[in-house]
């Protein structure tokens, strides 16, 4: 199933990442449903592993909930 999106963001080259309704994440999410939440992740090899989540329901990826890595 091919998908349109209305924002293409380049994160090949980041070792961390941020992604919340702040001003200060890389991909700011702008809704009134995430207010001030953010998360950060960091790259490991070929993946992305959650380090701090402070959103009030948690992460999802695909549907599915994501916890911290420790």
């Amino acid at each position: 199933v091919e998908k349109e999106y209305d924002v293409c963001v380049d994160i090949a080259d980041k070792k961390y990442l941020k992604i919340g309704g702040i001003s200060s994440a890389d991909i700011e999410l702008k809704s009134e449903y995430v207010k001030d939440d953010f998360f950060e992740v960091k790259k490991q090899e070929s993946d992305f592993v959650l380090l701090k989540d402070t959103s009030r329901y948690g992460v999802y990826l695909n549907g599915k909930k994501i916890e911290r890595s420790e």
